[in-house]
């Protein structure tokens, strides 16, 4: 029974139900898991958004200098790159590449995590 933080900026479209889908770092999630989806999971301010069963995982690779993901061994094209940062809460692709390379977090070997 994971908890999961969602971005500042996603977790309107989240609540409302406008977001089905994370990409997440490491390997923790599961089809079936219940999800505890949280906006400032880590803070005190910290608000439960709403829970959630994992629908579907898939692993990524994000490589942020040649702007290449890899979904489940499946190099995407610029379309499918464009509909995952929609699908996940970002504007287009750039805004995507530029959060996970603000966190210092690219190269990314993790998870897209969908839900119901």
């Amino acid at each position: 029974m994971p908890a999961m933080n969602i971005r500042d900026e996603a977790a309107d479209s989240v609540e409302r139900a406008e977001i089905f889908a994370a990409i997440c770092g490491g390997d923790c999630y599961r089809v079936n898991d219940v999800l505890y989806l949280y906006k400032g999971v880590f803070t005190k301010s910290a608000r439960r958004i709403r829970n959630t069963h994992c629908d579907e995982v898939k692993s990524i690779h994000i490589n942020g200098s040649n702007k290449a993901v890899i979904l489940d061994n499946r190099l995407l094209t610029v379309d499918e790159k464009e509909k995952l940062a929609l699908d996940t809460g970002f504007k287009n692709f750039e805004a995507l590449l530029s959060f996970f390379k603000d966190k210092k977090r690219l190269p990314l070997d993790g998870q897209l995590v969908r839900w119901l």
